[in-house]
């Protein structure tokens, strides 16, 4: 069975508040620790940033490097990250604030169970903060080989910043979710739990969330943690612009609108409204010219009429050579090719026959009876 911490979707225990009075407990330590809490949460803006870039950098690289030991890690914290967005911790804090509420003298607090469920959420968020660290180190030691090696440098180089700042956040992120569990943690021992017990009887809470996690650099300090709370300002503020270029770029526009404005007036002066048409021109009009363009689409399709001269001009057989040709050839212009073929058969049956099985050769007389033969099947009488 699957853990209760590695569950994506975890079911939430039922909406019960735990009423008490104000006087019997004091409740400002608690809503002040969820406010730091939220705080700390939205502090992470640059991770959501940091994690946008290396989606992007991932489907740049997905063709080249779709074989790479370094882009896989880089998919696998991808993924982490992904999880990370999708498990929303700041929102089960903010369902954790709105269970407070006063009235008369009473207040209401969230009961055990909701705290229960909350502690398992960030055992689960601190495992994915670790998933991410251990990914991340895994493809930063590939890329930093393939910089050595200056294999497709740049690249490498940008991926390695991003996965670096992600490795360092992530450690970050780490630390803070073990002292928000040590926090929450010391109250599941004053709040009451209201109906049934959300947390099953063979799982128990840890007390400390960093020993649980058993990562030898949970104690380990880092310096500049590049985190800010004013997102006001980014880099692009700090760029300067030249006015020489400014100065450039109004000038080019001002010339620019000045060749439109009279380009439009020599239009206007140009320009010729013309006369009122009838309705019926229009029509008339269009009508001549379905005419006329039908008329050259039957002048196209009209085939040409064979001539007599043309004929003679492919039939005049005198010798054998000629003779060869026109059996060699396999078309006419002037004919079809299944009048041709048919033409060629009976030919090729005279010759046989003038020539007794191609045991004599032929004669002038055998030539010009060839000739007559070839004008008869071809119908030059009823020819122009």
């Amino acid at each position: 069975m699957e853990a209760l911490w590695n569950q994506l979707k975890l079911h939430r225990p039922p909406y019960r508040s735990w009423d008490i009075s104000l006087k019997e407990y004091d409740s400002r330590e608690f809503i002040s620790t969820i406010d730091n809490i939220l705080a700390d949460l939205k502090t992470f803006d640059i991770l959501h940033i940091e994690a946008a870039l290396l989606s992007r950098l991932i489907y740049r690289m997905k063709s080249k490097f779709r074989s790479d030991k370094g882009f896989k890690n880089m998919e696998k914290v991808n993924r982490a990250l992904l999880n990370y967005l999708n498990m929303s911790l700041e929102r089960e804090f903010e369902s954790l604030k709105d269970f407070i509420e006063i009235n008369n003298g009473i207040i209401s607090l969230p009961p055990k169970q909701s705290l229960e469920y909350v502690l398992v959420r960030m055992q689960g968020f601190a495992k994915l903060m670790c998933r991410v660290e251990s990914s991340a180190i895994e493809a930063a030691t590939i890329l930093k080989t393939r910089l050595h090696t200056g294999q497709s440098w740049p690249v490498a180089l940008l991926a390695y910043g991003i996965i670096s700042r992600i490795w360092v956040l992530s450690r970050h992120i780490t630390r803070k979710a073990c002292a928000w569990y040590s926090n929450i943690h010391a109250f599941t021992e004053t709040f009451e739990s209201v109906g049934i017990p959300w947390l099953p009887e063979n799982y128990h809470l840890p007390t400390n969330l960093s020993s649980w996690l058993n990562v030898p650099w949970i104690n380990e300090t880092l310096e500049n943690i590049p985190i800010r709370t004013n997102w006001e300002k980014s880099i692009f503020d700090f760029i300067e612009t030249n006015s020489n270029d400014e100065i450039k770029i109004q000038s080019m526009e001002e010339k620019t609108l000045q060749t439109v404005q009279k380009e439009k007036s020599v239009y206007e002066e140009d320009f010729d409204l013309g006369k009122p048409v009838a309705r019926n021109t229009f029509q008339e009009t269009l009508q001549a010219q379905s005419k006329e363009a039908k008329a050259g689409v039957e002048k196209c399709r009209q085939p040409k009429k064979k001539t007599k001269r043309d004929i003679l001009e492919v039939f005049d057989i005198k010798s054998e050579k000629d003779l060869v040709k026109v059996l060699v050839a396999e078309s006419h212009p002037t004919l079809d090719k299944l009048q041709w073929s048919v033409i060629v058969k009976r030919l090729r049956k005279l010759i046989m026959k003038l020539t007794e099985n191609n045991t004599r050769d032929l004669s002038d007389k055998s030539f010009k009876k060839i000739n007559r033969c070839l004008k008869k099947w071809t119908n030059l009488d009823n020819s122009e």
